[in-house]
């Protein structure tokens, strides 16, 4: 597991210097702004078990590792079985903005995923509150690869990098033509 995970950041070290990617976090409204272009750009798969990847890429890559990496789970499985179902994002502190691979989210959106179906025969709640009750985990990157995999991550640095050269270039052009 360490290996992938050292793999990783070597990835992103890596690419993290190519010429025309902005280095450092979102400082401003229009950077974040950029942040929500580049994520509608990259068209990354965030759902389905692909999320934890996901929001580990974004935030290495457009916060410069700078977000809290949260989970909202399901309160139940989490305390019966260790099970992280639900969802994972991007917590940005300065401007207290979540972020998933659609863009800025209310916490509330981010929590739902992990209110489930109370009749879901898969989890065998006992009770509704047992099928709704969350709670907001701050897992590190390794717990998340742990229980989410990590295939996908370096595609998606790849596709948020390539995203975001497209669009530093796109407001590069539009910037020369101001008179």
């Amino acid at each position: 597991m360490k290996l992938i995970i050292e793999n990783w950041k070597r990835f992103i070290n890596e690419t993290i210097d190519d010429p025309g990617i902005l280095k450092g976090a979102p400082e401003t409204q229009e950077d974040l702004d950029t942040v929500f272009k580049i994520l509608e750009l990259a068209s990354l798969e965030g759902f389905s078990g692909a999320c934890a990847e996901a929001a580990i890429a974004i935030n290495n890559v457009l916060f410069d590792g700078e977000g809290t990496l949260v989970a909202a789970v399901n309160k139940h499985l989490w305390t019966k079985d260790k099970r992280m179902v639900g969802h994972v994002a991007v917590f940005f502190e300065p401007d207290g903005s979540y972020w998933d691979t659609e863009g800025e989210k209310e916490w509330e959106e981010i929590e739902s995923w992990g209110m489930l179906d109370p009749e879901d025969p898969d989890y065998n709640f006992n009770t509704e509150d047992e099928a709704y009750e969350t709670v907001r985990l701050e897992p590190t990157e390794e717990e998340l690869i742990e229980y989410f995999g990590g295939c996908l991550y370096p595609k998606m640095v790849r596709q948020l990098n390539n995203a975001k050269l497209k669009v530093l270039e796109n407001k590069l052009k539009n910037f020369a033509r101001r008179p």
